[in-house]
């Protein structure tokens, strides 16, 4: 499936299954007792209706847990979720809808060897599949028709974005893509958060001192030997290049604000306080090779919020309060 992702039923699914295998131990039972009456099972509430397919509750619910694994979450927190993974799950079925229209054939043997795979890795860690699918109420045959879908979805969107297409995308966004890189040397004087005030002004201060010092003429990197606290200090303060996403904020806004040969003013992060000199970038242009698999996957995502943005003008989608 290339390295882009469906959200779609199958994947939930999927997910579903594995979260479920660590619940697969059993609570100590009571003691049964031949008076013992069993409560009714619980009434099936619907959440959504989309066309005539209906969401319910214990989908919703499943989808919700498995995202929380176990850990509880503030009512604001687990309402934003509810909230998040209804709409996704909306989507899903919009897009299933659109694309079931499209009378995409998916071969038996296709469905047959995803389930081969499914119970292998349940098979892997002890669980059972029937047990997995019985305990999510679910069937063997609702998750072929599940895993069908999910594959006439992917070949649908694999016919509408070629390869042709994405060059084409890419050479009309390459700023989209480019990943933008500075390489930066620091002088770290550490401390932490919680540390005292007084702690963290003597060494804003003497941070300032040692710029100074640089900017009359002392080496960047014997001043990062001689004062860092970060191991980066063996190579005078060197950190090579990097991207804004691998740095912390306060750090990342300032090396790419400057240019090569600039020294920052002082800078806190949550590990001290830093003295930064960028002494290279390059706009991290890359070659349509390079970027092909996340042009791919921008354009297999707008194939499917189209499919699904066309499914809603001529579908009835209602959210049950």
């Amino acid at each position: 499936m290339s390295n882009w992702k469906l959200c779609t039923a199958t994947a939930v699914a999927v997910v579903v299954l594995s979260v479920s295998i660590w619940a697969q131990v059993p609570a100590n039972p009571a003691p049964s007792s031949p008076l013992q009456i069993r409560p009714p099972a619980p009434v099936e509430t619907v959440v959504a209706t989309v066309g005539d397919d209906k969401i319910t509750s214990t989908e919703l619910d499943n989808a919700v847990q498995g995202q929380l694994r176990g850990r509880t979450a503030p009512p604001e927190v687990l309402a934003n979720l509810r909230k998040a993974f209804l709409e996704s799950m909306i989507q899903n079925r919009l897009i299933t809808q659109f694309v079931a229209a499209k009378n995409i054939k998916v071969e038996a043997s296709e469905v047959e060897k995803t389930i081969a795979d499914i119970k292998k890795r349940l098979a892997e860690v002890g669980a059972d599949m029937a047990a997995v699918l019985q305990s999510e109420g679910l069937t063997e045959t609702t998750l072929r028709e599940r895993i069908s879908q999910d594959m006439a979805i992917e070949k649908y969107v694999k016919s509408e974005v070629t390869d042709q297409k994405a060059e084409a995308y890419f050479n009309e966004h390459k700023q989209d893509f480019c990943i933008p890189k500075v390489r930066a040397s620091h002088i770290l004087l550490a401390y932490e958060p919680q540390s005292p005030a007084e702690e963290k002004k003597a060494a804003n201060d003497k941070i300032a001192a040692i710029r100074q010092e640089i900017v009359n003429g002392a080496d960047f990197g014997e001043a990062a030997k001689k004062y860092s606290a970060c191991p980066s200090k063996e190579q005078g303060g060197d950190l090579d290049f990097f991207t804004r996403d691998q740095m912390v904020k306060p750090f990342a806004d300032a090396a790419f604000g400057m240019k090569p040969g600039e020294i920052s003013q002082p800078v806190e992060t949550q590990f001290g306080v830093h003295l930064i000199k960028v002494t290279d970038a390059n706009s991290g242009e890359v070659t349509f090779a390079e970027a092909k698999d996340n042009v791919l996957n921008a354009l297999y995502q707008q194939t499917l919020e189209k499919a699904a943005e066309e499914q809603r003008k001529v579908t009835k989608v209602e959210v049950v309060n």
